[in-house]
């Protein structure tokens, strides 16, 4: 098999890879965004693979200025998933200090007996 050949296919399993990483962070920036709450989530897991994502964005750059042409498609997906994971990171500063959502009604319910309790007092 030709080299280019296997150099497309290589591409292929690469795509397949960043789609695979990829499916989680919809899922995830779309619950930080739901129920403002990101307990759980470490925002160093999520640098370190933002800088994953643009360390292989900046490979494919270079590998494109180094044959003169443009980069392969699978930058793109790349870009998309440094995005996500961006996002994903604004929310965890935006909702770092927020209540989980159950602990916020108990909370609720708690001022509002406390309340209640010193209005009848």
């Amino acid at each position: 098999m030709p080299l280019a050949s296997l150099l497309n296919i290589a591409e292929w399993f690469e795509a397949g890879m960043l789609i695979c990483f990829g499916i989680s962070w919809p899922i995830s920036v779309l619950r930080s965004y739901r129920t403002k709450f990101v307990r759980g989530k470490s925002p160093a897991f999520m640098y370190m693979i933002l800088l994953g994502y643009l360390s292989g964005t900046t490979y494919k750059l270079m590998q494109a200025a180094a044959s003169n042409g443009w980069p392969q498609w699978t930058i793109s997906l790349y870009i998309l998933n440094a995005l996500l994971v961006g996002v994903d990171i604004y929310f965890y500063y935006l909702y770092r200090h927020n209540m989980e959502p159950a602990t916020a009604l108990v909370h609720a319910h708690i001022r509002h007996l406390t309340k209640e309790k010193q209005e009848s007092s």
